[in-house]
């Protein structure tokens, strides 16, 4: 029994970190997304994706709108303005925008927001939410982390890796002027 227990805690031990190991195939999304070594998957599945790093203080999250837009300025404050109603949902208030930028990473135009905001209960602690947005077939992928602001350079590193790897099978599909 006790050779067995240890073959077992074994196997746990080796298995645990692959099965965290990405990349992950999102099939709705359209890509495949790679996170950070150290991060731990808590939720995926073909048109969303959850994790958390930095011993649980760095939470990631991707999702998909169901609709397509250009990525530029006008885009990047409206995604800004909708991600402090995420911030609320999430727990947060006094939520500001800090800034909102266009940015090319991964070789796509992204638009970065980062969203300052307290903690609601407790000391009401100071908090980053930062957005990214870009161009998928027919639809836009956002993704973001939410960390103190004392991790607010580990969750910015760690955002910009995922986007910058992220392998997208299928760009942006064309988009005409809007004229009917």
């Amino acid at each position: 029994v006790i050779v067995f227990s240890f073959v077992c805690a074994l196997w746990v031990m080796i298995a645990s970190p692959i099965a965290n190991a990405g990349p992950y195939l999102m099939n709705d999304v359209g890509g495949t997304l790679t996170i950070p070594d150290e991060w731990e998957m808590t939720r995926w599945s073909d048109w969303d994706f959850k994790a958390k790093g930095a011993n649980g203080t760095i939470m990631y999250k991707l999702w998909l709108s169901p609709y397509q837009s250009p990525i530029n300025e006008e885009a990047s404050k409206a995604f800004a303005a909708d991600y402090i109603e995420k911030v609320a949902n999430e727990g947060g208030g006094e939520a500001s925008v800090a800034s909102s930028e266009i940015k090319t990473i991964g070789g796509r135009t992204t638009a970065i927001s980062e969203i300052n905001f307290k903690a609601k209960g407790g000391k009401g602690s100071a908090g980053l939410f930062i957005g990214a947005a870009f161009a998928g077939d027919g639809q836009v992928i956002h993704s973001r982390v939410i960390s103190s602001k004392r991790n607010a350079g580990k969750a910015r590193k760690a955002l910009e890796s995922t986007l910058a790897s992220f392998k997208l099978k299928k760009g942006p599909a064309a988009t005409g002027n809007g004229d009917v």
